[in-house]
């Protein structure tokens, strides 16, 4: 009995199913077939471009396919008013509107007239590879019949002729069977071969519906053979992809953003080190014209001082006027107002949004929590959830889904009027309430610190747009559209007035009724743009025209895409967590000693210009006569110590200072800039063409200039952008040099904490070395002798002046271990922790964020009372470390030190008596280990000794404790470690 399937309500039969089947969009006819999937959205929606390019696709294809010699389409606005089924359409200020819609239609006008033809060209150059160009062809008249389908979505009508016209056409006939043969490459999935009219459109190559239907085939039989066979390739192919799996995880966790994007693309690379050192720039500048006002202020009473700080943040105009005559800082003042309308007018050339409030100082909240919960025992709270509600309906959310920040910003917004922060909601165009109560003042920063985060933070935002060029096209429709919209509602309401009509009148209000609410839409969607700070959209564009372009391959998308995603959406540590790294680094850090490590990255200049070279723009760093400083290039953060000292941030700062760990930084970073400026100098002198193709990437057209200036010792904006991006080849000092995860870790940051300098490192060995290798130059090899070589001998320098002032000693053979496995990424710290606590205790602190401070506090409470003193000596920032190693703890860690010395070298003599208990020739080994067998008697007779200098310390210590006890148990201890030194000396 044959099957009878029903569908819609109707009783069709096997073969009338499969052909309802075969016509249904993908995501119906996975309900009855589930190894059906729909077609993926990225390839299709993620631009205009997009689209029209895969409408040209079909169209060749189909074209040639079917013997057609031409594509066409329409060459004027009245051909594409027809194809299009458009009413009346007028031509008004260079727009096109079509008055039936009362809609703009100039996009779609252009779409025809202006994209196809150059979509066209681009598409036979790149994939065609031909010549052809677009020309004008007379066909007939043209009229829909037919839409052309993929999956459901219309991408193009099909037509029938009539009568001749002059119509934009392509020849297709020369390269027509070219496209027979091969098929048009219709769209390419990341990782996969570009998918074409001829290839199966989907992963799954072999289950399509009619696949499943009919009777096994010779044919089957065999493609199942030859499945079976290739089980191996197919395993190693499998084997293949879960380490290309693997590495990507690792670099995504481990890598620097900067060689992926390098390895994508060295334009695009060059272009995000161009955005790390704009903002750094451009930040420096702004900083430096507040910064007279700042200091200023430093002059003002406590009283003054926290006047003019509420002041600013409620824009009390003639309070502010009073105490900037009073302190005679009215330059000052109006320098800080020019910089704040200066930037506020870059940020909406960008397409930011900001409402514009008189005297307007940026106020940030700190405490959101503690800000909600006094908001919430006022009697304007149902206010202020209306208000929530408003702006989550705006923007298209739940209430729910806004977090605890976003409401505060909302209902600081609603006080006071403003730009309320990073990641917060668009300024209020006017105030509700006339002033920020005195109460709640304590939940916001300071103004200074408020300023200083929103210079910062305005100036990436602002250099972060530009980055990609301008602002997608779909937002500066929107924005036309809105304001088009507006005027039409102000002339409805002027045509509303004067009519008397009442079914008139009655046609306008539902007209403007209409336009009131498309430019609501249009308001919200430019909104959302505008206070997004992820960038998608304009991401989305941006990728969509480099591979267009043939800038980036297909298989790059996902990549490339993740990555921007992260640089642009990245997320810092906060509150607690920030709090608590800036003391771990006060912990850490906050020594000369620890300061003293950062002359390990003299490695980095000698590696790039050899010793002389280093020693020499050391000397003249350390004398401030450096040609390029960190300053230059916007490496350092001026005015640090007015940012928000709620975080630690201007403690951390301060610290640095003191313990000189700033200036020995500064001198690393200067030195390897200017070495490596004096060998640009010379490379452009001796051989430009070869330094050409090295810089290219990074200025392009200006290229020859750059080499120009290098050669007259100008020092320029480009030579000093040239210099910067070699220091980020070797040093972390911009985001672009993080790993992607770093990026968007938030507060899982912490883990990255101590760690970001070894990551860089493996990142140089990388470039400088293995990919040379890997490609068989021989550069590379030489390379990597060099770097291990310089990386060694700098940090050893380093650990040799750092025991000098500890007083401490290290053997050579136990210094040059160590800074053999720091290449390898583990620290001096960790391989002390692996001999003191254990190869497993090491690899936690390798891993775990730095908990010195509380280590330090849980051994003391451990080894209370043992009168060698306390572990969190050390933490003490700028003179604890020292004092901890001469007069406390580390004094008797040193004597450990000694005793730990010479039990290795007893192991080591004990390992040749083991093998002589094992040989088979016994007098022989004793003949060639004679002198290793007697030092081992002689260090077992020196031991008898120590222990019994031992023994009578621990028989005093069990003693009832005295003054004259206590100093002899200090005389004898001395005494044993005096031996030990002698006698391993």
């Amino acid at each position: 009995m044959a099957c009878v399937y029903l569908y819609q309500g109707k009783s069709l039969s096997k073969d009338e199913f499969v052909k309802e089947l075969l016509d249904m969009k993908p995501s119906e006819a996975s309900k009855y077939m589930p190894g059906v999937t729909s077609i993926p959205d990225v390839p299709f929606i993620k631009s205009d471009t997009a689209w029209s390019m895969l409408g040209i696709k079909k169209a060749i294809q189909y074209a040639a396919t079917n013997g057609f010699d031409k594509i066409a389409w329409p060459s004027t606005p009245e051909q594409i008013y027809e194809i299009e089924g458009w009413g009346e359409v007028i031509k008004e200020d260079g727009r096109y509107k079509n008055l039936d819609g009362e809609n703009d239609v100039t996009a779609i006008v252009n779409r025809y007239l202006v994209d196809l033809p150059r979509n066209v060209n681009r598409f036979l150059k790149s994939q065609i590879k031909t010549d052809v160009k677009v020309e004008k062809a007379e066909i007939p008249t043209h009229k829909p019949r037919k839409k052309i389908t993929l999956g459901g979505e219309e991408t193009g009508k099909m037509v029938t002729t009539t009568s001749p016209v002059t119509i934009n056409s392509v020849d297709i006939s020369s390269f027509a069977e070219q496209v027979r043969r091969e098929g048009v490459p219709l769209f390419s999935m990341a990782g996969k071969k570009a998918v074409t009219e001829k290839a199966p459109m989907f992963s799954k190559q072999a289950t399509t519906f009619q696949d499943t239907l009919g009777l096994t085939t010779e044919e089957d039989l065999a493609i199942n053979r030859k499945h079976q066979k290739d089980i191996k390739r197919a395993a190693f192919n499998s084997i293949k992809r879960v380490a290309a799996e693997i590495k990507e995880g690792a670099d995504k966790f481990l890598g620097s953003i900067s060689t992926r994007l390098g390895n994508i693309s060295p334009k695009i690379k060059a272009k995000m080190r161009r955005l790390d050192f704009d903002i750094g720039i451009l930040h420096a500048k702004d900083v430096e014209t507040v910064e007279g006002m700042l200091r200023k202020e430093k002059k003002m009473t406590r009283d003054d001082y926290a006047d003019f700080d509420y002041a600013r943040k409620n824009s009390a105009i003639e309070v502010i006027d009073r105490l900037v005559d009073k302190y005679n800082m009215r330059t000052e003042y109006q320098a800080y107002r020019d910089t704040l309308d200066r930037i506020a007018k870059e940020a909406h050339d960008v397409g930011l949004v900001f409402g514009e409030i008189e005297e307007y100082a940026p106020r940030i909240l700190k405490d959101s929590k503690g800000f909600l919960t006094a908001i919430g025992k006022a009697d304007e709270w149902p206010v202020y959830s209306d208000a929530i509600k408003e702006k989550a309906h705006e923007l298209d959310i739940d209430v729910d889904t806004l977090d605890v920040d976003q409401r505060a910003n909302i209902i600081s917004s609603m006080i006071l009027g403003g730009w309320s922060g990073l990641g917060g909601v668009s300024a209020m165009k006017h105030r509700k309430l006339k002033k920020i109560p005195p109460e709640l003042n304590q939940y916001y920063m300071g103004s200074d610190a408020a300023l200083m985060q929103h210079l910062y933070s305005m100036r990436k935002l602002i250099e972060a747009r530009k980055f990609f060029g301008k602002i997608p096209a779909k937002v500066t429709e929107m924005r036309k559209r809105m304001y088009q919209a507006q005027s039409r509602i102000r002339q409805l309401t002027k045509e509303i007035a004067a009519a008397t009509d009442e079914k008139e009148i009655q046609k306008l209000k539902r007209r403007k009724n209409k336009n009131i609410g498309l430019e609501k839409q249009y308001t919200a969607y430019i909104t959302a743009y505008a206070t997004q700070r992820d960038y998608k959209e304009n991401i989305g564009v941006y990728v969509d025209e480099l591979i267009v372009n043939e800038e980036v391959k297909p298989k790059h998308e996902r990549v490339l895409n993740e990555i921007l995603i992260a640089r642009f959406h990245e997320k810092g540590t906060r509150g607690l967590v920030q709090s608590y790294k800036n003391l771990s680094y006060i912990d850490t850090m906050g020594s000369p000693i620890s300061a003293l490590t950062q002359i390990g990255d003299l490695a980095w200049a000698m590696y790039e210009g050899g010793m002389i070279k280093t020693l020499k723009h050391a000397y003249k760093s350390i004398r401030k006569r450096s040609r390029i400083t960190k300053e230059d290039v916007g490496v350092s953060r001026i005015a640090q110590e007015f940012a928000d000292a709620g975080t630690l941030s201007s403690a951390v700062n301060t610290v640095f200072k003191l313990v000189g760990l700033e200036k020995i930084d500064s001198i690393g970073k200067e030195t390897l800039m200017n070495t490596a400026l004096e060998k640009y100098q010379e490379q452009a002198k001796e051989n430009p063409a070869e330094l050409k193709k090295q810089i290219g990437s990074i200025f392009e057209g200006e290229t020859d200039n750059v080499i120009n200036d290098l050669i007259k010792d100008k020092i320029t904006d480009n030579v000093k952008l040239l210099v910067y991006s070699r220091l980020l080849d070797f040093q972390p000092v911009a985001l672009s040099e993080m790993p992607q995860k770093y990026l968007d870790a938030g507060n899982g940051r912490l883990f990255y904490m101590l760690k970001t300098f070894t990551l860089k490192s493996f990142d140089v060995f990388r470039n400088e070395a293995y990919n040379k290798i890997k490609k068989g130059d021989v550069q590379g090899f030489k390379n990597l002798v060099r770097l291990a070589c310089f990386f060694v001998l700098a940090n050893a320098g380093a650990d040799e002046i750092k025991d000098f002032f500890l007083r401490r000693h290290t053997d050579f053979e136990d210094r040059v271990t160590d800074n053999i496995l720091r290449l390898f990424g583990v620290s001096k710290f960790v391989t002390w922790k692996a001999r003191t606590e254990g190869v497993g205790s090491a690899l936690s602190r390798q891993i775990l964020p730095p908990f010195k401070f509380i280590d330090a506090a849980g051994k003391d409470i451990l080894h209370a009372g043992d009168e060698k003193g306390l572990e969190v000596m050390a933490s003490i920032p700028i003179a604890g470390k020292l004092a901890y190693w001469h007069f406390f703890r580390g004094k008797h860690k040193r004597e450990d030190l000694w005793d730990r010395r010479l039990r290795k070298k007893k192991a080591e003599l004990n390992k040749v008596k083991n093998k002589l208990d094992t040989s088979k020739n016994k007098r022989e080994f004793k003949h060639k280990y004679h002198t290793e067998l007697l030092e081992l008697k002689k260090i077992n007779e020196f031991q008898g000794e120590l222990n019994q200098i031992k023994k009578r310390i621990n028989k005093l210590k069990s003693l009832t404790e005295s003054i004259t006890r206590k100093e002899y148990i200090q005389k004898l201890t001395l005494k044993r470690t005096n031996m030990i030194k002698l006698y391993l000396k």
